[in-house]
């Protein structure tokens, strides 16, 4: 029992650092000094705010505890290289096949050795600490919405991997700080923080790109005689990621880190994970999508635009999708995603339909009301990153997911739809916790 209460310890430590850091951070302290009282009024004070500061980190605890004591799917390459980097802190094991940089798992290697604890439950808990990171970011990047900030931490595809040992939630992390401090002109941390998260992830390279364009193109200081200036500060972190990025493929060999892993992830364009991240989006967002779907037959009906849009996208989808990945085999059935595809490929009635259906719902995301025009330079760079992957995996729309919520109108949203997405939730975390998903 006691090392599983000082990893607590040691997660409730990091945790309440990072929040009242957090607070700082938004506070002018050349304007307040030292008083104290008005930071304490910048303590959210609202009872359910207050309420998930102290419940998240025992839901993270306890969810951890019940899952199984065995690591699943992808754990079982990232909980056996941090317990090799125990042993060779400096060398890498060519038995473990990885698309991703293993800076994760180095992170928490690091942090294990601290507190001295290398179990898996207490592995996780080292990296849920990080992944935690993303809700107070959330919340803060959503100028501090509750509903929003719940909504993103009870996303049925990003829930469950608080609790798990994968690195797709660290980098959302690492992406909402960088467009925090982008927001906030905290310019001199954010190269290091866009360098933090490619060694996460490779392609937050592009969320990198998204914030420094979009926040250049809406900073109102910006103007003839300072553009160089205002470039540079804007796309500093962007050129120096892209000069990392592009000196580790040149030694590595290519973007992917293992060599037998760059097989399953070839350089190219794909229209599956775009297909799906439509299919999701519908099934997330049920309730918001058939709100609008008068207006958005009528938007297609009376818009020249609209129609010509949905027909391209539609015929695209036909012509780009081929479902050729080899993972899309009767062997690996189990997955649902799999098995979709599988049909759709195989049925062409099957595909005909379901990609009309889907031309449809992509014109209904469109029409979703985003803040600020984020909407302009969100899509292309959405549709650039899940055009990039081969594999068809719901874990690359969990950033997607997450600053669709951040900028979107909180004031469409309804009580049913919490209760819809907390349905989905449930149903996807109970069977993980239940090992019923799994071979």
């Amino acid at each position: 029992m006691f090392p599983y209460v000082a990893v607590f310890l040691f997660w409730s430590v990091i945790y309440w650092t990072i929040y009242f850091s957090c607070l700082f951070f938004v506070i002018n302290i050349k304007t307040i000094g030292f008083n104290f009282k008005f930071f304490y009024k910048k303590i959210p004070q609202n009872k359910i705010i207050l309420l998930l500061i102290l419940l998240i980190p025992a839901i993270l605890v306890l969810g951890i505890y019940l899952l199984p004591n065995t690591p699943l799917v992808d754990e079982r390459n990232y909980y056996p290289l941090v317990q090799f980097f125990k042993l060779n802190p400096f060398l890498y094991p060519d038995s473990i096949k990885m698309a991703t940089i293993p800076g994760h798992a180095y992170i928490v290697f690091l942090l294990s050795q601290i507190v001295q604890l290398s179990d898996l439950f207490s592995i996780r808990v080292i990296s849920a600490s990080f992944s935690f990171v993303a809700i107070i970011f959330a919340y803060l990047l959503s100028e501090e919405n509750i509903k929003k900030t719940t909504l993103i931490f009870l996303l049925p595809i990003g829930f469950p991997f608080f609790f798990l040992l994968y690195t797709d939630i660290p980098a959302l992390a690492s992406v909402l700080v960088f467009a925090y401090c982008m927001l906030k002109g905290k310019h001199i941390l954010t190269p290091l923080i866009a360098l933090i998260s490619l060694l996460l992830r490779q392609d937050t390279i592009f969320w990198v790109f998204l914030f420094s364009l979009y926040y250049f193109s809406i900073d109102k200081k910006v103007n003839r005689k300072n553009i160089i200036k205002m470039l540079i500060k804007y796309f500093s972190p962007l050129i120096m990621a892209s000069i990392f990025l592009l000196t580790y493929t040149l030694i590595n060999g290519g973007v992917g880190f293992s060599k037998e892993d760059r097989i399953y992830h070839p350089i190219g364009f794909f229209i599956d994970n775009i297909l799906y991240f439509i299919f999701l989006h519908l099934i997330i967002f049920l309730p918001l999508h058939i709100r609008s779907c008068k207006k958005n037959i009528n938007s297609i009906l009376t818009s020249k635009l609209k129609l010509l849009g949905f027909i391209i996208f539609l015929v695209s989808s036909i012509l780009i999708f081929k479902g050729d990945h080899p993972f899309y085999s009767k062997a690996m059935e189990f997955f649902f995603r799999h098995s979709l595809i599988i049909t759709i490929r195989d049925f062409f009635l099957i595909k005909i339909t379901t990609f009309t259906v889907l031309s449809f719902f992509a014109v209904s995301i469109l029409n979703i009301p985003l803040l600020k025009n984020f909407n302009k330079y969100f899509y292309p760079i959405t549709i650039c990153i899940l055009g990039s992957h081969w594999l068809v995996e719901p874990r690359y729309y969990i950033i997607p997911f997450s600053l669709f919520l951040i900028f979107m109108d909180h004031k469409i949203l309804r009580n049913f739809d919490f209760i819809w997405i907390l349905f989905w939730t449930g149903f996807v975390a109970l069977g993980i916790w239940g090992n019923l998903y799994f071979p």
